[in-house]
């Protein structure tokens, strides 16, 4: 199924986000601002801007040479880690599309959504908290015909997967797809989602304009990297305005509040009911925030000091309509067909 644009354009006219993916915003922030502070995550892990773009480019080389081709499919399982965002612009990188699993998936869930999704490589952390990833890749992998590839993103021990290396070095392979021909799959209740980057670029700058977010404050996000919200306000966002962003995840209280506060302030994206706990606590009133950035739910807005942007993230809609459910599969795997 092809992807549904978020955002219909009258017969004829151009695309304004057409040229616009995470490879050119990724290669156009080390341009404008290589050392400005880029990402940090829970474990400790940071880079600037052209240090990221360095770590993708590499990865995108390794990629290749490990026999990818362009317009297949790299499924990345993962939380909110440095690691995940670097693969995804990798993919955009070397022409391939990606699926983003969620971290709680287990192995007969991913060899669905790979199915879904057509998947030929795999690649996820060795330990995400108390989940091993990568062990659910290994045993996903022995029900999916069409993966060939299991790699490890990350430190720790994988046998049997190959190692993509952050801290390589080498120049980008040459661009094999546009911008627009590389897709993002999304998981959904056992369904996939398809879509393309200029969805959430569309959405990054809808959101940097009701946020009123700037380089000067960073994001801090405790949603995961495999869905709309957290891709809209957490890369993308960070990407399209230049500032630092920090992903905490899994979620522990007491390093999400230190984080929160080194932080400060800061445009927080987080679960409604999160956020709605903490300006009970009276943080607003200390500064700590610059917006929030709310997904879980319809409800309305609860009540927030005037000066800081509340932005319902659900609002912002998704990759529209382009939803499909995954093939049933020799494995009785759980795919009831086509979901409209």
């Amino acid at each position: 199924m092809e992807p549904v644009a978020l955002i219909p354009f009258a017969a004829g006219a151009r695309d304004p986000f057409a040229s616009f993916d995470l490879d050119s915003l990724a290669s156009g922030a080390a341009r404008l601002r290589p050392g400005r502070p880029a990402l940090t995550d829970s474990t400790g892990a940071r880079m600037n801007w052209s240090e990221l773009d360095a770590a993708a480019s590499a990865l995108a080389g390794q990629l290749v040479e490990l026999g990818l081709n362009a317009g297949e499919c790299l499924l990345i399982a993962g939380g909110a880690r440095l690691s995940g965002i670097a693969a995804m612009i990798a993919c955009a990188r070397a022409g391939l599309d990606m699926a983003l699993a969620p971290p709680h998936l287990d192995p007969k869930e991913l060899a669905a959504f790979a199915a879904g999704t057509g998947a030929a490589a795999m690649a996820g952390e060795t330990r995400y908290g108390a989940l091993a990833p990568l062990d659910d890749l290994f045993a996903a992998a022995a029900l999916s015909p069409s993966v060939r590839l299991i790699c490890r993103l990350g430190e720790g021990e994988g046998d049997g997967a190959v190692e993509l290396d952050l801290q390589g070095s080498g120049p980008a392979p040459a661009r094999r797809r546009s911008a627009r021909e590389c897709q993002i799959f999304l998981h959904s209740g056992g369904g996939v989602i398809a879509g393309g980057q200029q969805a959430l670029v569309a959405a990054g700058l809808e959101l940097l304009s009701r946020a009123r977010i700037g380089m000067r404050d960073p994001i801090f996000s405790a949603l995961a990297l495999s869905g709309f919200a957290g891709l809209a306000a957490g890369p993308f966002a960070a990407l399209l305005a230049g500032c630092p962003l920090h992903l905490h995840g899994p979620f522990d209280a007491d390093g999400f509040i230190a984080g929160l506060d080194a932080c400060a302030p800061a445009h927080l994206a987080a679960p409604r009911a999160l956020a709605e706990a903490l300006c009970a606590d009276g943080r607003p009133a200390a500064a700590s925030f610059a917006s929030l950035m709310l997904t879980g739910g319809a409800r309305p807005l609860f009540a927030a000091p005037a000066n800081i942007p509340v932005i319902d993230l659900d609002g912002l809609g998704g990759f529209a309509t382009a939803r499909r459910a995954p093939p049933t599969s020799p494995a009785n795997l759980s795919g009831t067909g086509a979901e409209t």
